[in-house]
């Protein structure tokens, strides 16, 4: 579809209002005068000004699609979709996720005779978003439980992601902390016993350097410290020898 805005096209009309059906609005290109039908979509209502004349034709789309939404996305397929996306949850972490998506929206196919990548991709959001609100709120302290009915799927996949738990902290007072548990992709072609073990002794090296930094720079405020120190003990000896002598 060509570009359509404000300044190319406009709304043709009929005794004052503008020409629609099968909730589309009828637009003519204003240097070609040719005329075409756009779907209405709040974006294209907005554009031409005409969000108030067709606010009941979004409703009822909105309506529309919430309630295909709501037969799409019943508890069974919802659990259906979360079990497929952790079946491909390497591919997710090491591929190319529109193909990936693709791969998931094929499994899902006999679900629903409409549904299409985007909604599931879509509900997946929704769902991760809604897994990470819960697990925030359940972890903050004097706050009472809250109940979802998939959260504890969405936690057999989703607790030792990177966005969950991170693979390390670092912190001035405790130094670099690796969180063994958290499962971090290998994207290399192969991954061979060798090159896990250079790659846990890279770790521990990146700790070690790290750790004796830390202690260098403790060392250094310290030695700086017990210096000032001596010169205030001397200062004070100083003055109790002028003292003295008075």
């Amino acid at each position: 579809m060509e570009n359509i805005s404000s300044e190319t096209h406009s709304p043709v009309t009929e005794d004052g209002v503008v020409i629609s059906q099968n909730n589309s609005i009828l637009l003519q290109n204003n240097i070609t005068q040719e005329c075409l039908y756009v779907p209405i979509t709040i974006g294209v209502l907005r554009e031409f000004g005409l969000v108030e004349e067709f606010s009941h034709s979004i409703s009822e789309q909105h309506k529309e699609q919430q309630e295909n939404e709501t037969k799409i996305w019943t508890t069974e397929n919802t659990l259906f979709l979360i079990d497929i996306v952790g079946k491909f949850d390497k591919e997710f972490a090491s591929g190319i996720k529109k193909n990936v998506w693709e791969k998931v929206t094929q499994q899902c196919k006999h679900l629903h005779k409409n549904i299409n990548e985007k909604q599931c991709e879509t509900k997946w959001k929704t769902l991760k978003r809604t897994y990470k609100t819960v697990l925030l709120h359940n972890n903050t302290s004097g706050q009472k439980k809250r109940y979802w009915e998939f959260f504890d799927v969405m936690h057999d996949i989703m607790h030792n992601k990177p966005e969950i738990t991170p693979v390390a902290v670092c912190s001035s007072m405790t130094g670099l902390h690796i969180n063994k548990e958290v499962a971090v992709p290998d994207l290399s072609p192969c991954s061979s016993k060798e090159d896990k073990e250079n790659e846990n002794i890279s770790n521990k090296d990146y700790e070690s350097s790290f750790s004796k930094k830390r202690k260098a720079k403790m060392s250094e405020a310290d030695r700086r410290h017990q210096e000032k120190m001596k010169r205030l003990d001397n200062f004070n000896d100083l003055f109790q020898k002028m003292i003295d002598k008075m």
